[in-house]
């Protein structure tokens, strides 16, 4: 009988840029090195450079890093150091790639804006990252994912040097197990160890108000957009007198702004969610209004200076113009053309093109500027989703009742059997969504 190799363990990297992930990183390894270690520094960066001026997209970058640090945990090395992950997506798109019992050390590397913004300054050999903008919305998108990672190690290098932050690392690392060797699957869900009809089952009858996925919870994975919407809604609601959200949901999303503005509305059509609305942002004194699709905006005229809206169903410009106040704002991320089309084709087949070129931003804009308002900002973005098991794509079309109308367990119950046995093959059911960011002015 074979004796199981011992399994490598990973150190996992991440951070918002210019935190200082690569000097780590890379001062880690010379570290391990130096002590006689075998290893492989894995870098984001560097995968990136193999294609770069003509990179075709990060997500390819990050798709390569994934499988890249796996295939470097299975050759046998003693440490596997990958940097960077960015936010809880990627970080589970590296772990379903790494064998099954790998012991992982997750830190999390991270500094103030400020800080970050001094450095990317100072590196002639940045790009992007030098713009004060675009950094700050990085930072911002960070701030929202960094609770949502179960880090080991955080790291704030605005007060740790390299060297400290090393050692730490060190300490850590040495407290991982030694010589492991886990069960099979256990990077995998357990949903798809289990029967297609108990997941079925299972997701049709899961609670799916309000505007939450906590049910999809490593069972369902969608890539953000770029921008960290937000983190953008933060900031505008939070310097607002008057502003209204549309299409709600269930309030989570305005939740997570730390200050609403001194009038804060939102609209809700599904009374399940405008109750769930009035519960979490009742207590901070916003106005949930209940109303129903195509019902003019509960405001008078001119009376907000922002407009504010996550996936509304379909914004009425005009109304949108008439409640801004000259000069007012309407901040939107926008759900685009033929998304989750993959998915939405395996239930009811073939689309038409007029079907695909819905929500298409180029539209949108000369909707809203034909209302009257003036875009100054258009931003568009394909992500890839990940389905892990058939449970996650019933509650998804439960939940999302739009994307395939006449949706029931029992009518499209071959075509589920046929999706499970896809994730069964593949280990996933690919699909992508689209999402455009709308800032305009009136």
């Amino acid at each position: 009988m074979t004796t199981p190799r011992a399994l490598t363990p990973l150190v996992l990297i991440g951070g918002p840029i210019a935190a200082g992930k690569s000097a780590v990183s890379r001062l880690l390894a010379d570290a391990l090195r130096a002590d006689g270690r075998q290893l492989a520094l894995v870098e984001l960066d560097a995968i990136a450079d193999m294609a770069r001026p003509t990179l075709p997209d990060w997500t390819v970058a990050h798709r390569i890093f994934a499988s890249v640090t796996g295939q470097w945990l299975e050759a046998g090395a003693e440490v596997v150091i990958a940097e960077s992950v960015s936010d809880r997506e990627e970080l589970a798109r590296v772990l379903r790639n790494v064998p099954a019992g790998t012991p992982v050390l997750t830190v999390v590397v991270t500094c103030p804006f400020g800080t970050a913004l001094e450095r990317a300054l100072a590196d002639p050999t940045r790009g992007i990252s030098r713009d004060p903008e675009f950094l700050y919305e990085v930072h911002a998108q960070w701030a929202g994912e960094m609770p949502l990672i179960s880090a080991d190690l955080v790291l704030d290098t605005s007060t740790l040097s390299l060297e400290e932050s090393v050692r730490r690392i060190r300490a850590a690392l040495e407290s991982l197990p030694q010589n492991a060797v886990a069960p099979a699957n256990i990077h995998r869900h357990p949903g798809r160890m289990r029967p297609a009809d108990e997941l079925i089952t299972e997701a049709a009858t899961a609670d799916v108000d309000g505007w939450g996925f906590a049910f999809l919870d490593d069972r369902a994975f969608e890539e953000r957009p770029p921008w960290g919407y937000s983190g953008q809604l933060a900031e505008a609601v939070a310097t607002a007198d008057v502003a209204i959200d549309l299409d709600t949901g269930g309030g989570e999303v305005l939740a997570e702004c730390p200050r609403l503005a001194a009038q804060q509305h939102v609209t809700e059509g599904w009374a399940p969610n405008a109750e769930r609305a009035r519960l979490l942002l009742g207590p901070r004194g916003v106005q949930v209004h209940e109303t129903p699709a195509g019902a003019p905006l509960p405001l008078p005229g001119g009376a907000a200076d922002l407009v504010t809206a996550r996936h509304p169903v379909s914004p009425d410009w005009a109304e949108i113009v008439r409640v801004l106040a000259p000069g007012g704002e309407y901040l939107a991320q926008h759900v685009g053309p033929a998304s989750a089309f993959e998915l939405i084709e395996h239930f009811i087949g073939p689309t038409t093109e007029q079907q695909r070129r819905g929500r298409h931003p180029d539209d949108e804009v000369a909707a809203a500027e034909a209302a009257g308002l003036e875009v100054t900002e258009l931003r568009t973005a394909r992500l890839r989703m990940e389905f892990l098991d058939v449970g996650a794509v019933v509650w998804i079309l439960r939940k999302c009742v739009w994307w395939v109308p006449d949706f029931e367990v029992d009518r499209y119950h071959e075509r589920l059997l046929a999706m499970d046995a896809i994730i069964r093959r593949d280990g996933r059911f690919v699909a992508h969504s689209t999402r455009h960011l709308i800032r305009a002015r009136h």
